[in-house]
């Protein structure tokens, strides 16, 4: 499986997934996130500055981790782990990430763009990770990885 089919597992079948990093104090701490996008170029979250903690650990890490599944039985599961590097992106991308996740709207409806102001686009830009795959037929277990060098 190439990178791209990869990430289109992650972004459609998988995702809503577990990130962990790391705060303030050096503990691990752990958040579910929507995978807004991914691709080549890599990973695409949002999150809102409303005092929640998660946009802060976010902001203050430098890399996270990522791990997914999709739901079925125990013989037909579909698993990412990736751990990478993210920044905060900004406003960047907002409106086409919302319009590809059509249910983003009902948070922040386009008749009601100043919600928008509050959420920033974090980009795992580079990382690294499994795609496993269990069946009854074949087991699959497969290296991905994606760097900026890679980015269109």
């Amino acid at each position: 499986m190439n990178l791209k089919e990869c990430m289109n597992v992650l972004q459609k079948d998988i995702h809503s997934v577990v990130v962990s990093m790391i705060d303030e104090k050096g503990h691990p701490v752990s958040a579910y996130l929507d995978v807004m996008h991914a691709d080549e170029t890599g990973i695409y979250f949002l999150t809102s500055n409303n005092g929640r903690s998660l946009y802060h650990h976010l902001n203050d890490s430098d890399y996270i981790s990522i791990c997914g599944k999709t739901d079925g039985d125990d013989f037909h599961t579909k698993m990412i782990n990736i751990k990478g590097r993210v920044r905060n992106i900004g406003k960047e991308r907002i409106d086409a990430l919302i319009n590809e996740n059509p249910y983003m709207k009902n948070l922040y409806p386009d008749h009601n763009l100043e919600r928008r102001k509050i959420i920033d686009v974090f980009h795992v830009y580079e990382g690294s990770g499994t795609y496993q795959e269990f069946s009854i037929d074949r087991p699959v277990c497969e290296t991905i990885s994606f760097t900026p060098s890679k980015q269109s």
